[in-house]
């Protein structure tokens, strides 16, 4: 009867219960070092700039995605460079098809867009408007379906006829889908 009562542990489950008590603690160490660690970097941020002066890489503010130390993530286009843009595109399509000697109905197609476009631009928003009655981010909305209208003229007769009459209006829907994409449309809002 002594011996049922008192049984021994088998030297295998010995050693499982070391091992165990061995994660314990070793996962203790390696929680105190991590918080270690932690206010160690809360107390002594890391530089913008290393020894060399070359900018940091990155800085992570928060959890949220990192930025580049110096230039953050964004889009380049200001609303005044925008519209800028807008005013060259007017005066192309007004001068451009007639010099590169496109066809007639491809002339006024460009000529009735240019005088469209120049009205909503004027009256946009921006740094550069003659009247700022539009919201410039409305404006770019704007922007987003002439983007999509000159993509679809590529498919009317008058410019799949000539490959010159193509391809200008091709260079033309890229050049203005790049124009909406790299302008920094929350810039805009505090212009004018």
């Amino acid at each position: 009867m002594e011996n049922s009562q008192n049984q021994r542990v088998s030297p295998t489950s010995k050693k499982q219960f070391r091992e165990d008590d061995l994660d314990i603690v070793k996962g203790a160490k390696e929680t105190d070092q991590l918080e270690q660690m932690q206010q160690s970097a809360k107390d002594n941020p890391a530089p913008e700039r290393d020894k060399a002066g070359t900018p940091a890489a990155f800085t992570v503010d928060k959890g949220e995605r990192p930025v580049h130390a110096n230039h953050p993530i964004g889009k380049p286009i200001s609303a005044k460079g925008h519209a800028l843009i807008d005013y060259a595109l007017v005066a192309s399509l007004l001068v451009l098809p007639s010099l590169l000697s496109l066809n007639k109905k491809t002339k006024r197609t460009f000529a009735a867009e240019a005088l469209i476009l120049l009205p909503y631009i004027a009256l946009t928003r921006q740094p550069l408007a003659v009247k700022g009655l539009i919201p410039f981010n409305t404006h770019g909305k704007i922007d987003l379906l002439n983007v999509g209208q000159f993509a679809l003229q590529s498919f009317f007769r008058p410019f799949r006829k000539s490959k010159k009459e193509l391809m200008f209006n091709i260079a033309l829907t890229a050049l203005v889908g790049l124009n909406v994409m790299l302008t920094n449309w929350k810039q805009g809002n505090e212009a004018k």
